[in-house]
């Protein structure tokens, strides 16, 4: 217990010492590796440092600390959109799995923030850029960020261990219910995350109260609640605002997660409509997950488990 409460004091403390330098220069980078802009009908910024990836393809930087901005362009300057902060795992960005679905967000109508730097689960947290963000706005000079995102359709989207620290940011007392308050009319109305390693689970109360959470994990997921048996998921998804997919086939998230099959394509469209569902209030997407509609919940895809659904073998 000691060395649990010591850790969340280390990362509250790191949390809020970031605020004061995570608006770091913006890099060229973007600009050098097209891929990373994407070419969509959005603008892009990012601020933070630039590194060879811990793993992965080699030779081309990643961004390793700091975050990408995705804001969609519009030709109505009033207009809003909702935000999502996504936080990234161990993997750092580009061709891995945040910065893809980024820009399918952002050309879908959502302001998008990815973090970097999580992979101790200190730095660049969910705390952190949300009270760099209250900070730009009380200090009266918003981002582009700032300017278009509709704070009150909010939600917290983490992969690998930005799972963790995501989730751990939602529950937690002290964490965006407070920091979120610094921004004006933010509203959490969920949180998605993927490849949630078992261990976060197994350390943390990660079950927010009246809070709509996703969990998606890969079936072969060796690191993440894939190895949890059929019992002990149908035992974490009953609380009535959380449902549980595995996504049949699927390995883990970032490099690890490729071959023939488009598993990243089966979580981007399952984590879509579930937040369309949430923060563009359709109907249609929400009673799909309700009831399991096959089109949407395809049974040969993904495994659900929630408090109206066992699981479909």
């Amino acid at each position: 217990m000691g060395t649990m409460i010591h850790l969340k004091v280390l990362r509250r403390a790191a949390a809020l010492a970031l605020t004061g330098i995570i608006a770091f220069s913006a890099t060229a980078y973007a600009a050098d590796y097209p891929g990373y802009s994407g070419g969509g009908n959005y603008s892009v910024a990012e601020y933070g440092e630039w590194a060879p990836p811990p793993f992965g393809p080699g030779g081309v930087p990643v961004l390793q600390f700091g975050h990408r901005d995705y804001v969609p362009r519009s030709s109505n300057p009033d207009q809003k959109f909702p935000f999502v902060l996504m936080t990234a795992g161990v993997g750092g960005d580009g061709r891995f799995f945040g910065e893809t679905y980024a820009k399918k967000l952002a050309s879908r109508g959502y302001t998008v923030r990815i973090g970097y730097g999580a992979a101790n689960l200190t730095f660049a947290t969910p705390e952190a850029h949300l009270s760099s963000i209250g900070l730009e706005i009380t200090q009266g000079r918003p981002g582009p960020l700032a300017q278009k995102a509709d704070f009150s359709r909010s939600a917290l989207v983490g992969y690998s261990a930005g799972a963790g620290a995501s989730l751990w940011a939602s529950a937690t007392q002290g964490g965006v219910g407070v920091l979120g308050a610094k921004i004006p009319g933010f509203r959490l109305a969920g949180a998605v995350n993927m490849g949630l390693p078992a261990n976060y689970y197994a350390a943390e109360p990660l079950v927010p109260d009246n809070l709509p959470v996703l969990i998606m994990y890969g079936e072969k997921d060796p690191y993440g609640l894939g190895g949890v048996s059929h019992q002990a998921m149908h035992a974490l998804a009953e609380h009535k605002h959380q449902t549980i997919v595995g996504v049949r086939g699927a390995d883990h998230l970032g490099p690890v997660t490729t071959g023939p099959v488009d598993y990243q394509g089966r979580y981007f469209t399952l984590m879509t409509a579930w937040l369309d569902g949430q923060l563009r209030d359709d109907q249609g997407a929400r009673e799909g997950f309700r009831v399991g509609d096959r089109g949407l919940v395809r049974p040969d895809y993904y495994i659900v488990y929630d408090q109206t659904a066992r699981a479909r073998r």
